[in-house]
């Protein structure tokens, strides 16, 4: 029998000071995807008290601009993470990564 998924979520922001952005991209920064990717694994580790092992799937549709917070909602089932993050723009939730992370056996 599979157990019931787990859903959670947490919230991010990267400050305009963060070391990544500069030259990311000048007069316009953004978040690099890698840097939010990197938020999204850390705060499921944490939560879940588990490493991921894998990234099996992402898609970035929209830039998370600095200082701005990143709302992510989580849906955990046995070994399976899907996540979706969102960020509000003028009082409109915009979609901004989706995608599955695989977890791993191990304790964090």
């Amino acid at each position: 029998m599979n157990p019931a998924p787990r859903a959670f979520g947490f919230d991010f922001t990267v400050g305009i000071a963060h070391p990544a952005l500069p030259g990311h991209f000048p007069g316009n920064p953004v978040v690099p995807g890698a840097l939010l990717l990197a938020h999204v694994l850390a705060g499921v580790s944490s939560e879940l008290k588990r490493t991921v092992s894998a990234v099996k799937h992402v898609k970035f549709t929209a830039a998370l601009l600095p200082d701005e917070t990143a709302s992510v909602d989580c849906e955990a089932r046995a070994d399976e993470l899907r996540f979706a993050v969102q960020a509000t723009r003028a009082g409109n939730r915009v979609s901004v990564a989706s995608g599955t992370l695989t977890l791993g056996s191990g304790a964090t």
